[in-house]
Formats: C-alpha cells, sequence, structure tokens
C-alpha cells in the first residue's frame, strides 16, 4: 500500500479528461492556486482515438511536471490498458511518467489516515467507431463479482474512486444506462462491503452529488463532470471531514 504526504490536508479531484491536454493545463493551473500538490483522476484520462498513448502520456505527465503536480488516475472506459500495464509496476502503481501514476483495480493508497481504494472500469455505451483489441477493451469495462469479492476481503476502506457509479445512485429518477447494471450493482457491494464514507466516480459527465443506504449505511457519493464543461469536473477533496469543494463555480447538481 502506497502512502501520500499532503502538507494542506486536501487533494485535487479531477473528472473525465477523454484527451484534452489544454484542459488538463488550464485545471493544473487551477489546483495550483488552490495549494494542491496531488490529484486523483477519476477515469477516461485519456481517449480511445488518440494515435499514440506513449506520446499522449509523456505530454500529460510535462504538463503536471510544469505545475510542480502529481497525478494518479484509475481506469475508464477510453484507456488503453495494454499500454498502462505494460509500463512498470512501482511501489505506487503503474509508473507512467515522473508525476503520473495509474492505479489498477483493486489498488489502495493513503493519504494522511484516509485509505483509498481503485475500482476503476465502465461500460461503454457506443462502440461503433471502435475494434476490440485495438482501441476497445470489453473486458476491462467490467467490474465483476469476484473481483469485489477479493477487494472487500483485503480490509475496509474510507474513499472508493470508481469511474462509473454505484448503483444506487440514480440520474434523473433512473438508473443510468441499462448495459452497465453489471457494474454498478457490484460497485454497491463494493461500497458497502468496504464501509466506506465516500464514493468518488466520473462517466455520466455531470456534477452529482447523493446520498444513497447500502447495508445500513450512509454513504455520500460525489460525481465529477468532463472537460470542456465551464463547472463541475474540477474540485478539493478536503482531508478532514471527506467534503468536496468545486473549483469551478456556482452550478446546479443533480441529488437524488
Amino acid at each position: 500500500m502506497a502512502t501520500h504526504t499532503q502538507s494542506h490536508g486536501k487533494v485535487g479531484l479531477l473528472g473525465d479528461i477523454h484527451g484534452d491536454l489544454d484542459w488538463l493545463e488550464a485545471a493544473c493551473g487551477t489546483l495550483v492556486s488552490a495549494e494542491v500538490s496531488y490529484i486523483i483522476q477519476v477515469g477516461d484520462f485519456q481517449h480511445f482515438d488518440h494515435p499514440n498513448p506513449d506520446q499522449y502520456y509523456r505530454a500529460a505527465d510535462q504538463i503536471l511536471g510544469r505545475q510542480g503536480l502529481r497525478c494518479v488516475f484509475i481506469g475508464g472506459n477510453h484507456e488503453h490498458f495494454p499500454y498502462l500495464r505494460s509500463q512498470r509496476l512501482g511501489a505506487s502503481g503503474y509508473i507512467i511518467g515522473k508525476n503520473l501514476t495509474f492505479v489498477d483495480r483493486g489498488w489502495r493508497w493513503t493519504i494522511g489516515d484516509i485509505r483509498f481504494v481503485a475500482l476503476g472500469g465502465a461500460a461503454t455505451y457506443r462502440t461503433a467507431p471502435r475494434t476490440e483489441g485495438v482501441n476497445w477493451w470489453p473486458e476491462d469495462e467490467i467490474v465483476r463479482a469476484e473481483e469485489v469479492a477479493a477487494i472487500v476481503q483485503a480490509g475496509p476502506a474510507d474513499v472508493l474512486v470508481c469511474h462509473d457509479a454505484p448503483g444506487a445512485v440514480r440520474f434523473d429518477g433512473e438508473q443510468p444506462f441499462p448495459r452497465g447494471e453489471e457494474t454498478r450493482q457490484n460497485l454497491n457491494v463494493a461500497a458497502a462491503g468496504l464501509g466506506v464514507q465516500l464514493v468518488l466516480h466520473g462517466h455520466l459527465h455531470r456534477r452529482m452529488t447523493n446520498q444513497i443506504e447500502l447495508a445500513g449505511q450512509t454513504i455520500r457519493v460525489e460525481g465529477l463532470g468532463k472537460a470542456g464543461q465551464p463547472v463541475g469536473a474540477v474540485a478539493v477533496l478536503n482531508l478532514g471531514d471527506l467534503t468536496v469543494t468545486d473549483l469551478s463555480g456556482e452550478e446546479e447538481r443533480a441529488a437524488a
């Protein structure tokens, strides 16, 4: 388990980047102004149609380095998973660059006293432009029950970092995107079994705050937006009370 030290008691949060490096650079500037030095990104760091993942991640790492930031990210449904898993596995995850680390499902790390667990992956809903094994890896989209069982067995956590939202979250009163239901129900099981206080996610491209009830526990779920949206994709997690503060201005939130 990796341990990170934060002198200001907070970490940055970024929603889906989708390969938009200009947006990443602007978002990093916003986080530096908020005295953040470490970022958690909730998946879809890359976009599936980027022709050269090595070039892309090198450019992203340079952006982070210029701003004095470090970033850890989980898997979404736009990642080039074979490339990520081909990189050197270090104590903090897969080393993508000097300032950029990918953590796979089940990876655990602590910041101060807060215990984090990664559980990335989400269903892709428009697969027509993709070719399996070239820019689409469907086996990495579904969070499976056996994976969740092993993660829960490894012990409790405080924060679960996902790409999709748990199934108990409703999107405008409905469960979003039925194709992802297996993953979303397994995220319910993970959140309850780990006993987390907070779930962070992206994927739905909308800033959301929900309170859900699972196995007699009340869990807060914070969903982040995506690159290019004027609000909702850049935030700060306050480690003292696990509240999330938006940095991108006032907004309306979807709340169940």
